[in-house]
Order: structure tokens, then C-alpha cells, then sequence
């Protein structure tokens, strides 16, 4: 009898430590995962602001020909959508 309880327990003990690592494995990855998202979502970011800040063309509707020469403001809102979750 106590043969076996010693055995349960080395099993319960196996069965522990084979779960642990692969959680820290599932853990790592998933770390690994978000910071590439972090990555492309930094590049993502950088695109647009170099965007924003590009000086504007004298084309049609930034005070070119038939525009009377105003400019209007560009309106933001703050947010930026970047895909769709559906």
C-alpha cells in the first residue's frame, strides 16, 4: 500500500512538472507572438505619422485652382483603425 501511494505521487508529480512546461512553452510563444505584434503595430504607427507629418501638395482642395485659396484644418479625431474585428 505504501508502495503505491509512493507511486500516485510520482505520477501526480510527472504529470505536474510535464504540465508546467508546457505552459511556460505556451507562455514563451505567446510572448513571442505580441511582441511581433508589438513590432508591426510600432511600424504601423511610424507609417502613419510620417504620413501626417508629409507636407501637403498644391493639388486640387489645398488652395489650388477653384479653391479660393483656403485651406481647411485637417479634422482628427485621436483614434486610428487599424483593421476590423469581425
Amino acid at each position: 500500500m505504501n508502495d503505491a501511494i509512493k507511486r500516485e505521487f510520482k505520477q501526480i508529480g510527472d504529470i505536474t512538472e510535464d504540465s508546467q512546461q508546457r505552459n511556460a512553452r505556451y507562455t514563451q510563444q505567446m510572448l513571442n507572438e505580441l511582441a511581433q505584434e508589438f513590432q508591426n503595430l510600432s511600424r504601423q504607427l511610424q507609417m502613419l505619422v510620417q504620413e501626417v507629418a508629409r507636407p501637403r501638395g498644391a493639388g486640387v482642395g489645398h488652395g489650388g485652382a477653384g479653391s479660393g485659396g483656403v485651406h481647411e484644418p485637417l479634422r482628427q479625431t485621436g483614434r486610428v483603425r487599424i483593421g476590423n474585428n469581425d
